[in-house]
């Protein structure tokens, strides 16, 4: 049987060895796991200029050497598309999977495109009906922005 390319794609740089190992016993031997990253070609001050305006609810991700950088959603939302494409033209991935919990709901994406947060949301209030949850983020400058997602949803309970 022929391998099945799966594409894993990171807003930071690839590759995750701190997220993909964990996943591979997830993943049938029919499975060939490629990463990519929208940082993986770009200069320390490529990066920076990335980085969010004051204000701004930040996204954080990891670098490939373990460091951690913060970017602009709005700024990196019109790179992901031709990005995340890449991986399906070049290399020939049949779906990708984005390690990422953010809701790039915004941004348009075709349906090969796995974002965890929409499969998260279906899953809280669809399939196991969570009545209250607790959500936990990297960084104080996104508890506002967390807590709008999830009370949209009816799944928020309070700080």
């Amino acid at each position: 049987m022929a391998l099945v390319k799966v594409g894993l794609f990171t807003i930071g740089q690839s590759p995750r060895e701190d997220v993909v190992p964990e996943m591979n016993p997830f993943f049938l031997p029919q499975v060939q796991i490629l990463e990519r990253g929208l940082l993986d070609n770009l200069s320390p001050e490529e990066i920076r200029r990335l980085k969010p305006e004051t204000g701004e609810i930040p996204l954080v991700t990891r670098l490939r050497k373990g460091s951690s950088v913060q970017l602009s959603e709005k700024k990196i939302s019109s790179l992901l598309p031709e990005a995340i494409d890449s991986m399906k033209t070049k290399m020939k991935v049949k779906v990708v999977g984005v390690l990422c919990t953010h809701d790039f709901q915004k941004t348009e994406f075709p349906p090969w495109i796995i974002f965890p947060f929409n499969s998260l949301k279906f899953l809280i209030t669809r399939i196991i009906n969570v009545k209250c949850l607790g959500v936990v983020v990297p960084l104080e400058g996104q508890i506002d922005a967390a807590k709008k997602k999830w009370k949209k949803r009816q799944s928020y309970c309070g700080s």
